[in-house]
């Protein structure tokens, strides 16, 4: 398009031109031929091609054409260091699985901690971030057990936005003694995280109290931590309601549902977002509803160990935030979010036997938008509009899996996966471009995490196959 005589033009960082531009956004449709202007880390501008052309100039010009332009995925739930346990255990159920395969490398992580080292938690990120990123996360809850604040520097190494979420549990009987802290020391620790993840690049970084489960948890620490979360103005994350064991146990002792309970503690506000969610009563979901508590839907996990359906449906009518989340690939096995959209989607459909229960823009809306309302961040990300951080994905239209196109958010829902991903922008910076990614070698990094997480297991007489790091184990061969 001609520029008009006396037309201004503002250089911008990066302009994407010529797009199918999904921006998420209430109200704002698809937008053909559509463009995105990012400048400072920020988008500047989002709509037409020739509207935005008239306006800026990018000293990076991207072609859009053939390719969908969408806000970043945000992970609401999600544990790092069970990124190397992929493929585990598929015959037991969550509370074995926890006692048999989880606790032995909790252990691991707590007691490199305790001897001031991090080199658990840092490959985790470094292997995990590269997987999230691969599938179009750009934001992440990591709520992982006690950690020393270098893990900020993890997190910026690889460039995704991170929510760190230090773990809390003090009951014994449910958590090996040697992997829990004292109060003191978890709320002096937090202190020390919340300063780093407040210093990071670009903030990037947040930090949020995770509460392990109110199984695990005594009424004094779960206390606690609602009140150093408002005086520490960061979110409160939980583990809620995830199986029917949980809420059996709590009618039994206390009479009440697991949510009730924490009502009685003053436990819920408007900065808390739980995990799971699953075993809801109707007054229960009332309760979420009233406090304005997001919700953590996590539907590959829940499904794979057999603890049950959560009411989304019903969460959704009552104005509850859901958000979706991978949970861990230790009980999801891969991190591919168009998969657990539509995993999301037909669990409903199936238990509710409603065609309508969930449909495939609301389940785009919990990947994105109403994710990062779930996480209170609906501030900053999750839309593409003017002012907000520029974290967005650009998928590649060509590929056969998901074309030819009838409905644009119906085939990203239910026909693409995370290799229809083609570029990854946190904070204005291209993560992944064209398919590669800019700051490192993945593969050397992959080796280098995978190499090492496999020969600590060893030491620590853990099962791991041979073939655990196998790449590595391939370049090995051609030598």
């Amino acid at each position: 398009m001609a520029i008009g005589k006396g037309a201004e033009q503002r250089w911008v960082d990066t302009m994407i031109t010529g797009a199918l531009v999904l921006p998420m956004t209430k109200g704002v449709p698809l937008i053909e031929d559509g463009a995105v202007a990012v400048d400072g880390g920020r988008i500047v501008a989002v709509g037409p091609t020739d509207d935005l052309r008239s306006r800026y100039r990018g000293r990076q010009e991207v072609d859009g054409r053939k390719r969908a332009i969408l806000p970043g995925f945000v992970n609401t739930h999600f544990h790092f260091t069970q990124n190397f346990l992929k493929g585990s255990r598929d015959d037991v159920s969550l509370l074995d699985w926890i006692n048999q395969v989880s606790f032995p490398r909790i252990l691991e992580v707590v007691g490199q901690y305790r001897r001031r080292e991090a080199l658990y938690h840092h490959y985790s990120v470094l292997q995990g971030g590269i997987d999230l990123l691969r599938s179009g996360i750009t934001c992440s809850v990591n709520m992982e057990w006690a950690m020393l604040p270098d893990i900020v520097d993890s997190y910026e190494q690889v460039g995704i936005r991170a929510v760190n979420t230090l773990t809390l549990t003090d009951v014994t009987s449910w958590t090996p003694e040697d992997a829990v802290l004292s109060h003191d020391e978890y709320f002096g620790l937090a202190g020390e995280l919340i300063s780093r993840c407040r210093e990071s690049k670009d903030g990037r970084v947040g930090f949020a109290y995770g509460v392990a489960c109110p199984n695990s948890n005594t009424k004094e620490l779960m206390v606690r931590a609602r009140q150093h979360a408002t005086d520490d103005q960061v979110p409160l994350h939980i583990h809620l309601a995830e199986t029917r064991y949980e809420f059996d146990r709590f009618m039994e002792e206390q009479g009440q549902t697991p949510t009730a309970f924490l009502e009685s503690l003053g436990f819920w506000d408007r900065d808390v977002w739980a995990a799971h969610s699953i075993w809801l009563t109707e007054q229960d979901q009332d309760i979420l509803a009233r406090y304005g508590v997001g919700v953590a839907h996590n539907p590959k996990c829940n499904m794979k160990i057999s603890s049950g359906a959560a009411p989304v449906r019903d969460m959704l009518r009552r104005g509850i935030a859901v958000g979706l989340g991978v949970d861990s690939c230790a009980v999801s096995d891969n991190t591919d979010f168009f998969e657990t959209m539509r995993t999301a989607v037909f669990l409903q459909r199936v238990t509710t036997m409603d065609p309508e229960a969930i449909l495939g823009f609301e389940a785009l809306d919990m990947a994105t938008a109403m994710g990062a309302k779930a996480m209170k961040m609906d501030d900053r990300i999750g839309t593409l509009e003017e002012g907000k951080l520029a974290d967005l994905i650009v998928v590649d239209l060509t590929a056969v899996n998901i074309r030819p196109f009838n409905n644009l958010v119906n085939n990203l829902v239910f026909a693409a996966n995370s290799s229809n991903i083609r570029s990854v922008m946190v904070g204005g910076e291209w993560l992944i471009e064209n398919g590669k990614f800019v700051r490192f070698d993945e593969e050397a990094m992959l080796d280098e995490a995978e190499g090492y997480i496999a020969q600590l297991l060893k030491e620590k007489g853990l099962d791991v196959p041979s073939y655990f790091a196998i790449a590595q184990q391939g370049k090995e061969t051609d030598q």
